[in-house]
């Protein structure tokens, strides 16, 4: 992760690593790691060399759409799914479920902020939400997913990047939210209370993974069950073009195991069949994996992008100001009216916030892992054209490329929605001069948060639109600012590689809620509304108000932690008050 952060100011070509690898079956081997850094070979390499390397075959995506490597039945999962996640009519067709979700969303965190004096960790706040909405709209899963939310957040973190180490006594590493959960054995101790785990396997054994990779297929199995019972099929228009409501990419994910294919499957010639975790057949465990993939890929991405950019708006409040005011003037002043898919044509800032977001934090950092089909030439030492040989594994990380010096300039670890963003970096297509916000992949040679066609992310039109609707009912609702135990953190000390790139111990972030907000904003927030002024105060309310009290408490709390700090007490670098923490606090220091 460090490497990798540091990679862009090191170097400026490709270069080859040895690596250890392994797949199912195999004892690990040695092999040659070519990772690029050149935009023009990462573009290349993208487009033309479509097989997947096998390093996440042993994991939940190994079967699944995303990971698979055997390109004929990627092919054939592709077009099998694909109208479920990109066609515009898909999109259309839930917007308004997403809306009704955002609003939801916007009581709970009312309820949460206390008025602004309580901070919130965002991250895995926006998780939940993210999940429940997949639930709702594409999956149909949503009883499934609030069942078992943080079982399936934290399974997948699990099975992809491993718990931490038992002698691991980092609090929060890779999501603060489980409070109180310190280092490797209690993180292990909260799998086994929430049901991922039963306690029984030693840490780290084979037993240890297989019993939270079954959890996971478990809720695959459960998902495809309620699919099948549903036998929900998608409909067309007069124009021929599906019609989709929730339930119907379930559905289409549920007939993997009947389609038609035009090869066996693993296909002999290109792939070496490899026994499933499971002991299922191949094509069952795609079955599965392939769901789970659907499940991850579409809330884990979402909701990290999200933390981000409020991450970057609570510390730019101009930005946050001049994007608040847009989002307002469109439905307060232009339409008058509830926003509607369409409308969020006229808001292009809000697509330069977010896509600087990804460029600044690309939450598949690491980029994606190919497999050379075939030879291909890249840049080596000097520029001079080297031959790599087919078979080699490749590793295209976004973060190197979206943070080279050398393509966006001396700005480029800053946060700026207004650089010189290309248009094919924005937006597909305008209309009389403006911007059109419509289903598209913004990529280019230096850009590529979503990756590149063919396999680019199946889910980054229904991403594109659970962003917009939740940033813009947060701005509507409440001002962002840095909870005070964040102040002052670097940027460079608040990521972490599990496997996404994730807050280290959590974003926190206190929400404000508007002046002159009303119950019905608060319900409603992407509805033209007027703000009522705020009534006149006596003194000791304006002191309520202001959260007077609650400065009190925070500053009470910084000095308490100071002193425990003084006194030998290790603690996290970032360590916001709460009830649960202060009377842990209070048992340490009496301890000490």
């Amino acid at each position: 992760h460090r490497d990798l952060h540091s990679f862009p100011t090191r170097r400026s070509s490709d270069l080859a690593i040895p690596r250890l690898s392994s797949g199912w079956g195999e004892q690990p081997q040695l092999e040659p790691w070519l990772i690029i850094s050149d935009p023009e070979d990462a573009q290349q390499i993208s487009r033309l060399h479509t097989k997947k390397a096998g390093m996440y075959q042993p994991t939940f995506l190994g079967e699944g759409i995303f990971a698979l490597n055997d390109v004929d039945e990627w092919k054939s999962q592709r077009h099998q799914i694909v109208a479920g996640v990109l066609p515009l009519s898909s999109l259309k067709q839930q917007f308004d479920t997403v809306k009704g979700s955002g609003a939801d969303f916007m009581g709970l965190l009312h309820g949460l902020c206390e008025g602004g004096s309580q901070p919130i960790e965002m991250n895995e706040t926006f998780s939940d939400r993210t999940l429940r909405t997949l639930g709702m709209t594409l999956m149909d899963s949503e009883e499934i997913f609030s069942t078992y939310s943080e079982g399936i957040r934290w399974s997948m973190t699990w099975n992809l990047s491993g718990f931490m180490d038992v002698d691991d006594t980092w609090e929060g590493k890779g999501g603060a939210f489980v409070d109180g959960v310190t280092g490797g054995v209690q993180e292990r101790e909260y799998a086994t209370k929430i049901g991922v785990i039963d306690g029984s396997a030693a840490p780290n054994s084979p037993e240890e993974a297989a019993q939270v990779r079954g959890f996971i297929d478990g809720i695959a199995a459960k998902c495809l069950a309620r699919a099948k019972a549903a036998d929900v099929r998608p409909t067309v228009d007069e124009n021929g073009k599906p019609q989709l409501g929730a339930g119907h990419l379930m559905a289409m994910a549920a007939e993997i195991d009947t389609m038609e294919r035009k090869h066996e499957y693993p296909n002999p010639e290109s792939s070496q069949p490899t026994p499933t975790p499971t002991g299922l057949s191949n094509i069952e465990q795609s079955q599965l994996d392939t769901i789970s993939s659907l499940i991850f890929a579409g809330h884990d991405t979402t909701a990290n992008t999200l933390t981000w950019c409020c991450y970057e708006l609570a510390k730019r409040p101009d930005i946050q100001e001049r994007l608040r005011a847009d989002i307002d003037r469109v439905i307060d002043v232009d339409l008058r009216r509830e926003l509607t898919y369409d409308d969020l044509s006229a808001l292009p800032y809000l697509t330069r916030v977010l896509h600087e977001t990804l460029r600044l934090w690309p939450i598949v950092h690491y980029g994606t892992f190919r497999e050379l089909v075939r030879p291909a030439k890249v840049k080596g030492a000097n520029g001079e054209p080297v031959e790599v040989p087919a078979g080699t594994c490749v590793q295209i990380p976004h973060f190197s490329v979206h943070h080279s010096e050398e393509a966006w300039g001396p700005t480029v670890n800053e946060f700026d929605p207004d650089r010189d963003f290309k248009e094919k970096e924005l937006w597909g297509e305008t209309r009389d001069g403006k911007p059109l916000f419509r289903a598209w992949n913004p990529r280019s040679e230096r850009f590529f948060p979503f990756q590149s066609a063919p396999r680019q992310c199946l889910g980054m039109n229904y991403a594109q639109m659970v962003m917009r609707v939740l940033i813009s009912s947060i701005l509507r609702t409440f001002e962002i600012t840095l909870a005070p135990s964040m102040e002052g953190v670097p940027a460079s000390e608040m990521s972490i590689a599990r496997p996404l790139l994730k807050p280290i111990e959590g974003v926190w972030l206190k929400l404000t809620p508007r002046q002159g907000l009303t119950a019905d904003a608060i319900r409603a927030p992407l509805a033209p509304r007027t703000l009522q002024p705020s009534p006149p105060q006596s003194p000791p309310q304006a002191a309520e108000a202001t959260g007077a009290g609650a400065g009190d408490r925070v500053t009470a709390w910084r000095e308490q932690v100071a002193t425990a700090r003084a006194g030998g007490i290790k603690l996290p670098m970032i360590y916001p008050w709460s009830e649960a923490r202060e009377a842990d606090l209070k048992a340490k220091m009496t301890a000490a």
